[in-house]
């Protein structure tokens, strides 16, 4: 009788470790990812970076036209309307840039 008890809690301890072992295996690799769904309707145009960079621009045309003028009258350029023009210049170039990257991805199309 004891024999018969042992075989059979013996037989549960093996299924229960193999049922637990079954559960908690080790992932497998992911498959091949399916093909890109249809693109769905573009939605409302967002804001344009145009009203960020259109005052840059107006004030480096200004600081263009007083620095033509100190260059005009003193024969050299105030070095530190330059430098101010040359930060500006650097600011709308780096805006244009980071707008076209975003421009480039295609989650941030409705930026352009």
């Amino acid at each position: 009788m004891a024999l018969v008890v042992g075989v059979c809690v013996l037989s549960a301890a093996i299924g229960s470790g193999i049922a637990l072992l079954a559960q908690t295996g080790p992932e497998g690799p992911a498959g091949k990812q399916g093909k890109r769904g249809p693109e769905g309707p573009r939605g409302p145009a967002g804001e344009s970076a145009a009203g960020e960079v259109e005052p840059l621009e107006a004030e480096i045309e200004e600081l263009r036209g007083q620095l033509a003028e100190v260059e005009s009258s003193a024969g050299e350029g105030d070095g530190e309307l330059e430098e101010r023009v040359e930060s500006l210049e650097e600011e709308v170039s780096e805006l244009g840039s980071v707008a076209s990257e975003l421009c480039s991805e295609s989650e941030f199309e409705f930026l352009c």
